[in-house]
């Protein structure tokens, strides 16, 4: 939902992402896993939660920035050409976001590979 009545804090909810993002990573059973399949587990467990809040947060600026540039006066409706400037507006938004993105994991892949990080 891009043009929700919600207050912000309860914009991007987990119905808004896919079921991947969201779902609950297993337990771990110390006794049952070494050392190092604990630290796996832990460290999935954290890239989920930050995937899943990197997401939220990208899709709450998202409309609120397409939402705040394509319609002026809110009303009970949105004519067509704002339905068109927002899809546009978000487009561009995710556009931008992934070349960023991905300039940003070339970079790291670079550090890393020169012995800074």
């Amino acid at each position: 939902m891009f043009f929700s009545s919600k207050p912000k804090e309860q914009a991007g909810s987990p119905d808004s992402l896919p079921a991947s993002a969201t779902a609950p990573v297993a337990p771990v059973a110390p006794g049952n896993m070494d050392s190092d399949a604990v630290k796996k587990a832990i460290i999935q467990q954290v890239l989920v939660e930050s995937n899943t809040s990197n997401a939220r947060q990208l899709i709450d600026n998202m409309n609120q920035h397409c939402f705040d540039s394509c319609i002026p006066k809110p009303g009970p409706s949105i004519s067509g050409s704002e339905q068109t400037c927002v899809s546009q507006c978000m487009e561009k938004y995710i556009t931008a976001w992934n070349h960023v993105n991905t300039t940003l994991m070339r970079r790291i892949q670079q550090e890393v590979a020169n012995g800074s990080i």
